[in-house]
């Protein structure tokens, strides 16, 4: 699976300023580099949807039963999380935003 999105985020890596027609920022670097670094250290064998940002950055989305998670490389390279639990949210959905909080706040080497 990082493979598959190494060359996902290849592709969003070679978007050009105003990507999507309405005045969107080009990914960033630091945004790109921070994405890699995360699909590196994690172990997560659910896959994610993968998409650049309008303000530069990458956004991972799984959604897994009735919840949602996403991690979002800001342009800087800032992670940042959301989730949300919908009322029949399995363990299995539980269990997989806490390893990915964990794995988000771990500091890659390097």
């Amino acid at each position: 699976m990082q493979k598959q999105l190494n060359e996902q985020l290849d592709a969003i890596a070679k978007l050009e300023q105003n990507w999507d027609g309405d005045d969107a920022d080009k990914p960033t670097s630091e945004s790109i580099k921070r994405a890699r670094e995360f699909i590196e250290c994690s172990d997560c064998t659910i896959k994610p949807i993968v998409n650049p940002t309008r303000s530069g950055g990458v956004q991972f989305e799984w959604e897994i039963d009735d919840g949602y998670f996403e991690i979002e490389f800001l342009d800087d390279g800032t992670p940042q999380t959301f989730w949300e639990l919908g009322p029949t949210s399995s363990k299995r959905f539980v269990d997989f935003v806490k390893m990915m909080c964990e794995k988000k706040s771990e500091k890659p080497n390097g």
